[in-house]
């Protein structure tokens, strides 16, 4: 039940969070960091783990491969990492097998993926929102079709999955934060893997976004995030037939951003959190059970929260919160006490570089939850933007995790999601990233978990 949970809340999670990806240099610092060391803001340093192991990257190249017919687009296969990670009593010998990536589109925008199966084959696809909505079919066997657009809006930035109309065919809802034409849009799904043109509702600055049915009537409404002036989240009820209302708007902390829905304290009504980027919290809202929310609870997280995801990591049936402190280089969690109020932000450090001189802090941006070796406790996928890593933290059961694991796949990893691609059980993980560093050619990486 603890891996449906995981699995489930994955799945939610994949369809609306969204972090940052920017072609800036990486940041590097004069000096090595020690593991008492701590800045004046109280923001905590640490070390590379010594259980921290990676292996090297390859540049990728541009060649069309195919295989039994099936043309993968810009395909590259890394070698294998000959190492591999177990945890306490856990059979399985686990790691990633060679990478697989998908030519992107190419822009400046990172990527917010959705995790679900579009055309009711029964095989889990990707949507990616990257400018315009990209969706890769997937052919059951961790590979995928090619990367086919749709028109969005401009300035996109975060969706969710959803069949808002209830035709029984996955939706997009996608936040526009360009200034000209902020706006939420629906694109409504034609069970073939296809969406229609967007429909659009004028909305302030959204970010982030979330689908849950929040008024119990059975029909998917959106939660989203305001980081305009009134630093607030909106709330839009959906009339039934895929048509939204005006939205309700509660306060929230500074610079609201990533939003996550589930019912935290198990009363059966769907709630949500919102991460707070500037205030360094993450408010949590409780559904009244009317579809009304009460007054935020807050809950302080490391420097930078910048993503965060939902889920089962403890393996007690209520979901959790990991949070992704970009500037805090670690990942913290916040463990559910099972009434919806949650205990304080546990961090795991996921590192840094060492250079000569100075180092290089990892800076992670996206972070999700799955189990990837098989031992049905929640395991944590992170995207380490700074020093071009993906981080695993591999679950104890308990809600703690082993020091991170580190693998080298692609410039800038964003949006990392969580999914078995191919069946076999194990979670694998999708993610964006660069094919060149500090270029604007967007990729899609997939990662096949490995159990030996």
């Amino acid at each position: 039940m603890a891996v449906r949970a995981v699995l489930c809340f994955a799945l939610m999670v994949a369809a609306c969070g969204r972090s940052g990806l920017d072609a800036r240099p990486p940041v590097r610092s004069g000096s090595t960091p020690d593991a008492s060391a701590t800045s004046d803001s109280g923001r905590d340093y640490g070390v590379v783990a010594d259980a921290v192991a990676s292996r090297s990257d390859s540049t990728p190249d541009a060649t069309t491969t195919s295989d039994s017919g099936k043309d993968y687009g810009v395909v590259t296969d890394t070698v294998a990492d000959s190492k591999t990670y177990s945890v306490g009593d856990s059979a399985c010998q686990w790691t990633f097998g060679p990478r697989i990536t998908y030519a992107g589109q190419v822009g400046e925008i990172s990527p917010s993926i959705g995790v679900a199966d579009l055309n009711h084959d029964g095989v889990t696809d990707l949507t990616v929102l990257a400018g315009n909505i990209g969706v890769l079919l997937g052919h059951g066997d961790g590979t995928f079709a090619p990367e086919v657009t749709y028109a969005a809006g401009q300035g996109t930035w975060s969706l969710a999955l959803a069949d808002f109309d209830g035709d029984g065919n996955l939706d997009v809802a996608e936040s526009n934060l360009y200034y000209q034409t902020q706006s939420i849009n629906i694109l409504f799904g034609d069970g073939r893997g296809g969406f229609g043109a967007p429909v659009s509702y004028p909305a302030e600055g959204p970010e982030g976004i979330a689908a849950a049915d929040f008024d119990g009537d059975g029909h998917p409404d959106i939660a989203y995030s305001i980081s305009g002036g009134s630093m607030t989240v909106g709330v839009r009820y959906n009339s039934g037939d895929g048509t939204f209302g005006a939205p309700v708007t509660y306060p929230a902390d500074k610079a609201p951003s990533a939003v996550n829905a589930a019912d935290f304290n198990g009363d059966g009504h769907m709630d949500f959190v919102v991460e707070c980027y500037a205030a360094q919290t993450v408010d949590v809202f409780i559904n009244q059970g009317d579809g009304t929310f009460a007054p935020e609870i807050s809950y302080n997280a490391a420097i930078d929260p910048e993503a965060m995801t939902v889920g089962d990591v403890n393996g007690d049936g209520h979901p959790d919160i990991v949070v992704a402190n970009t500037n805090g280089n670690s990942v913290g969690v916040l463990l559910n006490h099972g009434d919806g109020t949650f205990a304080a932000e546990v961090k795991y450090d996921t590192g840094y570089v060492s250079l000569n001189p100075g180092y290089l802090p990892s800076m992670p941006q996206s972070v999700t939850v799955g189990d990837f070796n098989g031992d049905g406790v929640a395991d944590l996928g992170v995207g380490n933007s700074n020093d071009n890593t993906i981080g695993v933290f591999l679950g104890r059961g308990d809600g703690t995790f082993a020091p991170q694991i580190t693998f080298s796949e692609g410039y800038q990893p964003s949006s990392v999601v969580a999914g078995d691609f191919n069946g076999d059980g194990l979670a694998d993980l999708a993610f964006g990233a660069r094919l060149t560093y500090g270029g604007r050619d967007l990729a899609i990486v997939v990662l096949l978990s490995r159990c030996q």
